[in-house]
């Protein structure tokens, strides 16, 4: 009997190791996140620069092959450019700089393709600057939903909380109670039960966040936070297709228990573009439902 009391102790010990540094990385980077979010610019947009210059380097280290710090340049200077134009309201002069950020990309690595040989880890020109103007997009979006309504506040912290209700649902549930894998091929730790102990999280918080904004709204909201939860997952699952094809873990170790940035952030990103192009249908925020 006491035999099989230390196994399940360990069981459990063993299934959520490395839970105590998570929290503390995590308690430590929110008060910085959530005093940006609530005095908004010119700190939000401050902020979310240096983050995209932390993503610009990941991105680079994820890819692998022909790193350089002229690419690393680019791509960092692309995103805080973007940011600082949607801040402005110049959201497609943003969206060009990207794209002429991303097409650099592909030039820049032209020269050393045709003299060294790439390795089969290494991402390609061509899906290299996709991933780079996809998470630019994305800091653009996040900053356009944060300064371009006069629900931003409002609808930023809807969405930081529905993703991290993701995450902690996603991760207390596939600890605890195991079974099938979502993706055993991509990312073998995700499961089944964690994918839907995350968006079980994810209405609850949409729930919440109704009866302060609008109790008519409850199950309208429950439901959009539970469909940007799979949307979240998958942008989780993207990033680790990447991971996977490189042979890496993490992004980088900037977090301590996290990995990178984008570790931390990959559904977030998913989470936030999907947000902006709904928000841009609707030209409103949560509030406006």
């Amino acid at each position: 009997m006491h035999a099989n009391g230390d196994m399940a102790h360990l069981s459990a010990e063993s299934r959520f190791a490395g839970l105590g540094l998570r929290v503390v990385s995590a308690l430590a980077l929110m008060p910085p996140v959530l005093g940006a979010v609530y005095f908004g610019s010119p700190y939000f947009e401050i902020l979310l620069g240096g983050c995209a210059v932390v993503m610009a380097w990941e991105w680079e280290r994820l890819c692998g092959g022909h790193t350089r710090q002229l690419d690393i340049f680019v791509l960092a200077a692309t995103f805080v450019a973007a940011v600082f134009l949607t801040s402005l309201d110049r959201p497609s002069v943003a969206l060009a700089v990207l794209l002429a950020g991303s097409a650099s990309l592909i030039i820049l690595a032209a020269p050393w393709r045709q003299t060294k040989a790439s390795s089969d880890t290494e991402i390609g020109p061509g899906w290299r600057a996709a991933g780079a103007l996809y998470i630019g997009a994305c800091c653009v979006a996040l900053t356009w939903l944060r300064t371009g309504s006069a629900f931003g506040f409002e609808t930023i912290v809807w969405l930081f909380a529905t993703v991290w209700a993701v995450d902690i649902g996603a991760y207390v549930c596939g600890r605890l109670i195991g079974g099938p894998r979502l993706a055993p091929a991509i990312s073998p730790n995700k499961t089944i039960a964690g994918l839907l102990g995350g968006m079980a999280c994810a209405g609850a918080v949409g729930a919440i966040v109704a009866i302060f904004i609008d109790r008519q709204a409850i199950v309208l909201l429950a439901m959009s936070s539970v469909a940007l939860g799979i949307v979240a997952q998958a942008g989780d699952v993207a990033e680790s297709w990447v991971k996977r094809r490189r042979g890496l873990k993490d992004s980088s170790h900037l977090i301590p228990g996290h990995g990178g940035l984008l570790d931390r952030v990959d559904g977030l990103l998913a989470a936030t573009a999907a947000t902006a192009l709904f928000f841009a249908a609707k030209e409103g925020g949560v509030p406006t439902w």
